[in-house]
């Protein structure tokens, strides 16, 4: 990481950063299990670095439509993000404390999708403008099988809908000294001829919408040893 920046170092002062590197390293763990313990949380204070850069692979199949939502919420382009996905606005225009609510779906039922503005809004407030709250090492996913489509067509009233698949979404995330795992399933609609990554818009109380999204977070490793 300092060869990045064009710092060398000798043998004394890699003695010096060393201790104060593992120390680093031990509290950024300790962290992450007091404060993850048996939920699913992505913590923002893990990020060290921007995204690897990586070529979109578009949005012509399902696979390729999540790989994309995913990079452009990495990247910070949550409007493109937004483009890719359909998320029933069951939370409504109200931000004020809105980590420490649940959100569900609402009794009176479906009233319409997420607008644009707010996704961004909301995505921008949860992970930074500029996608800082998340770093992808890399992400991949691929098809388990057809859904049934009744529940999109009777609930969401969606036109168009031709196919619905279930996929399984894994990656890797960076931290500030450790590698992340992911791994979460998520349905893919395809509407005249087009993809779009359905989000559920609901989420537990004292989290946040992009949780959801990033499931089943376990630690995989250090940086070091990259």
């Amino acid at each position: 990481m300092s060869g990045d920046k064009g710092v060398h170092y000798g043998a004394g002062s890699k003695k010096r950063w060393i201790p104060s590197v593992l120390l680093l390293c031990f509290v950024v763990f300790g962290t992450f299990f007091r404060v993850v313990g048996g939920n699913k949380i992505i913590l923002l204070d893990l990020v060290y670095s921007p995204g690897i850069l990586t070529t979109f692979p578009g949005a012509r199949t399902p696979e390729n439509t999540a790989r994309s939502f995913y990079l452009h919420i990495d990247r910070g382009e949550y409007d493109r993000a937004w483009e890719l996905s359909l998320e029933p606005d069951w939370a409504g225009s109200d931000m004020e404390e809105l980590f420490f609510r649940e959100v569900a779906e609402g009794p009176e039922g479906f009233s319409g999708w997420t607008p644009k503005e707010r996704f961004i809004e909301r995505t921008s407030w949860e992970l930074g403008a500029d996608g800082t709250g998340v770093t992808l090492k890399s992400v991949e996913a691929r098809i388990l099988r057809p859904v049934d489509m009744v529940e999109f067509v009777g609930s969401y009233g969606i036109d168009g809908l031709e196919k619905a698949y279930l996929l399984e979404v894994t990656g890797r995330l960076l931290g500030s000294c450790s590698l992340l795992r992911f791994r979460t399933n998520l349905v893919v609609l395809v509407i005249n001829s087009g993809n779009r990554v359905f989000l559920s818009g609901t989420k537990p109380k004292d989290s946040y919408f992009y949780q959801t999204w990033f499931s089943e977070i376990k630690i995989s490793g250090s940086i070091w040893e990259q």
